[in-house]
Parts: C-alpha cells; structure tokens; sequence
C-alpha cells in the first residue's frame, strides 16, 4: 500500500483516504483494511488562501463548522485566523483542502472530521447512536440513555458477569446489513477508550434509566422513537440528514425490540434484561 494510500473500512463501507503521512490513531487503526474496491474516496492536499462559495451568518465564532445541504454538499471548519479546512463532494468523492499554513496540525483527528462519518453513513442507511455496545452469545446489545446515566456500567456489568466483549462504550453504528439490523463498532468512543472494530446482529436496543430497584419492560414505540431520536447523532440544521435519520429511527423501533430498564448498578440489572430477551 503506498504511503499516500490508507483503507478503511467501517460499518462495511469502504473508505479509500489519499493524504499526506500521517500517524494513525489508536481509535483508527482498528479500522485499517487491506487494499479493496473503495465505496467512497477522500482526497486530501494542501492549498492557500481557503474560502468556502457561502458564508453563514455567526461565521465570525472560530471553531464553528458551515454546512450546505443537497446531494452535492459543502463543509467548511472554521479556526482561528480563517478557515482550517474545506470538504467538498458527493457522498462517492470527495475533494478536502487543507491550510497549508498549520501543516503540523494535520494529522489522524483531521482525517477523521473531515471523514464526516455521521453524515457519510447516512447515505448508506446507517446511523451513530449514543450507546454502550457488547456482543453476547453473538449478538448485539445496545445501552442507550443520557450522560452519567449507566451506559458503561451496565456494559462493564455483562462483561464482568457474563464474559460479554465491550465493542465500543460511547456510540454505536446501526445499519440494515443483507435485510438484518446488526451494530458495528465505530471509531468514537468518547472517554471510555474502549474502541473495536466488530460486528453482529441485534438482540435489543436498552433504554436506561436509574432506579432504587430493578424494573424491566418492553418500551413503546413512541418511547423508542424519542431515545433513538435523542441519541443519533445527526446534523439538527440539515434538513436531508433530520429527515433521514426520522426515517430510518422510525425503521428501526417497528423492526427490533426495545426495552425500558430502569436499575441499580449491579447483577440484578443483569439477569433482568438476559431474562427479558431469553424470553422473547
């Protein structure tokens, strides 16, 4: 493979990255694959004097990203002093140009905003959502809920008792993969550290929730709906992406099981959820 030339591949899509060297992350190495027949290319270079064809309005907050809709999009990120870096492209190609004024800054962290994988997966029916993912006896679960809530406790719980593999203790990526759900593991992992490329199929999708005792339930789908919702991530200023993350939610509550488990950081929550997807 030359230098020049880096293949990922995640959550099945296969991604071809053309860039100066760079060292890998530790996030990203797990996703390397061979040389293969790429889905989407991103080509990366240098270049001066960056402008995007449109400015939003708060332009003027370093930091800040622009984003254009359509099937031919256009994302700007915003740093101090100007523009730090420019995507354009289709979904299939896509052309980065880089500051060449802050060479020392590109690195692995770049390659992966620039990658935009949220966005990209979505125009391959899948989407990141905020959740602890272990694979059991083969298959997938998915702990859902907000921050500080329990999502890799409860994970660290099936691993300690059960022998499960944490996959990933922050988001998670859904896909309809040959007509079956499955979650793959993905290169945020937020401050778990816990990042694995793996995949399988889905056994539930567990909202959480804390509780002085340990109560299970199948969660309706209105309430599944509405964790999904708040826990994909997605461009909210998007409307493509808004209605294409609704879409595929509305998917994913009617055609997999979702449960409410409210517990206590301990084996009962365990046993009550293993029960609860034994029996269904």
């Amino acid at each position: 493979m030359n230098e020049a030339e880096r293949f990922y591949e995640i959550g099945g899509v296969r991604i071809l990255v053309r860039a100066p060297y760079y060292e890998d992350s530790e996030i990203l190495k797990p996703f390397r694959c061979a040389d293969t027949a790429p889905d989407t290319v991103f080509d990366f270079r240098f270049s001066n004097g960056i402008r995007p064809s449109e400015l939003p309005k708060m332009w003027e907050y370093a930091g800040t990203s622009y984003h254009s809709d359509g099937a031919y999009h256009e994302t700007v990120v915003h740093g101090e002093g100007g523009i730090l870096m420019k995507v354009c492209g289709d979904g299939r190609r896509s052309e980065v140009l880089f500051d060449a004024a802050h060479p020392d800054y590109f690195g692995a962290h770049v390659v992966l905003k620039a990658l935009a994988l949220p966005e990209l997966m979505l125009r391959y029916d899948a989407l990141f959502l905020h959740a602890s993912m272990v694979i059991y006896n083969g298959r997938a679960i998915l702990f859902t809920a907000d921050k500080q809530v329990g999502k890799s406790t409860q994970a660290s719980l099936w691993e300690k008792h059960l022998g499960a593999r944490i996959v990933n203790g922050d988001r998670a990526l859904v896909r309809r993969h040959d007509g079956i759900w499955r979650a793959f593991g993905s290169p945020y992992c937020g401050t778990s550290s816990i990042c694995n490329n793996a995949a399988a199929d889905i056994a539930a999708v567990v909202i959480l929730g804390q509780a002085k005792e340990t109560t299970i339930r199948r969660a309706g789908v209105r309430e599944a709906l509405q964790a999904m919702m708040s826990g994909v991530t997605y461009n909210v200023r998007s409307k493509t992406e808004s209605e294409s993350c609704l879409e595929l939610c509305g998917r994913i509550v009617t055609e997999l099981p979702f449960y409410r488990l409210d517990c206590t950081p301990d084996i009962t929550a365990v046993n009550a959820l293993l029960n609860a997807i034994t029996e269904n």
